[in-house]
């Protein structure tokens, strides 16, 4: 619930209030919210959002929108479900109330406006840089999505710190950080050529070292408390710096031809992974290891002709992937755990109004 609109004679408020459960997440060993977190008062975190805007602010040929953030949400004790790892549903977690704040500015500048111009079928570019702090560190009414809830816990379930109380602490999401810098823009030459690219910036801290359990002698993924199992540990901060092109050339009315090519460095990766040779052996583990990987398209495309956000849009592509040796067994999953690189095929649709 909340207001827009509001005319401040240099710019317009936005101000919301937000508020919802948060039970069902992802605590950053999967690629999917696998867990589940529940408490005997209610379902899970209820995180409180109050959000304020300034936008439409009129610079330099463009607008110009700041914002501001505040977010807490109610500690607790929570089960956690998620079967996979069973110290993770033996001992519920423990986490305080948190809250956190969120600043940031979007710039956004339309290249050669004409009348009647919208977002859909214009050229501009656009630049952004946002900082959160605590529960408001992942930009959005979520806290859960970017591991930083579970950081603490995986750190104290790995050095096997267990409360009195059987449950396991997590103070990390206090303490987390992450800082987005971004540009994009789209370009519509002409009604047959447009171009789309975009850089961007991102540096996160999770609010606690990143640990793994391993076998000291073969070097392998361990249990926790396995006979001859050791603790490793790196960084709780990483940072991202990539980029990306994507061109759409049309060869008549309704087929297009389109590419994109783009790069992630990653530094300090946090994941666990590893490769295996083919005598069984460890050939890499990628925690804690820095690398960049690559992705190519190509993708022959059904598409009106006129400018890049023309919809609808069907396309087949074809995707190729390469990727650091530092990274190998941390990219793509089981399928890829051995590889530095790697194809995928598919066909896509989309649409918007």
């Amino acid at each position: 619930m909340g207001f827009d609109n509001i005319d401040l004679g240099f710019g317009k408020l936005l101000f919301p209030y937000l508020g919802g459960y948060r039970d069902g997440l992802d605590n950053g060993n999967t690629t999917v919210p696998e867990t589940t977190l529940s408490d005997p008062r209610q379902s899970g975190l209820y995180l409180h959002t109050v959000d304020v805007r300034i936008h439409d602010i009129n610079v330099l040929g463009g607008t110009l929108e700041l914002l501001g953030d505040y977010q807490f949400f109610k500690g607790g004790r929570y089960a956690i479900t998620n079967g996979q790892s069973p110290l993770n549903d033996a001992f519920p977690l423990n986490i305080g109330d948190t809250s956190g704040f969120r600043v940031g500015a979007i710039y956004y500048h339309p290249i050669c406006p004409t009348s009647g111009a919208s977002f859909f079928n214009t050229s501009f570019w656009q630049v952004s840089a946002i900082y959160g702090y605590g529960a408001s560190e992942l930009f959005g009414v979520d806290p859960n999505n970017g591991r930083d809830t579970f950081a603490g816990y995986d750190l104290n379930s790995n050095l096997e710190r267990i409360n009195a109380d059987g449950t396991i602490s997590s103070g990390s999401l206090r303490r987390a950080s992450k800082f987005r810098a971004t540009f994009q823009m789209v370009w519509n030459i002409n009604p047959c050529f447009a171009i789309a690219a975009e850089v961007h910036y991102q540096y996160d801290d999770q609010g606690a070292i990143t640990a793994e359990t391993v076998n000291g002698a073969t070097g392998f993924s361990a249990p926790i408390s396995s006979a001859g199992s050791i603790v490793r540990t790196t960084g709780g901060s990483s940072w991202v710096l990539g980029g990306g092109i994507r061109p759409v050339v049309w060869l008549n009315d309704w087929f297009a031809l389109q590419g994109q090519a783009g790069i992630d460095y990653v530094d300090r990766n946090r994941n666990t992974g590893q490769a295996v040779n083919p005598n069984g052996t460890l050939r890499n583990d990628a925690f804690g290891k820095s690398g960049a990987i690559g992705v190519f398209t190509f993708a022959p495309t059904i598409k009106p002709k006129g400018n890049w956000w023309t919809r609808p849009e069907f396309r087949a592509f074809m995707t190729y992937s390469v990727w650091a040796k530092s990274l190998e067994g941390a990219i793509g999953g089981t399928p890829y755990a051995n590889s530095r690189m790697g194809w995928v095929f598919g066909v896509q649709t989309e649409w918007f109004f």
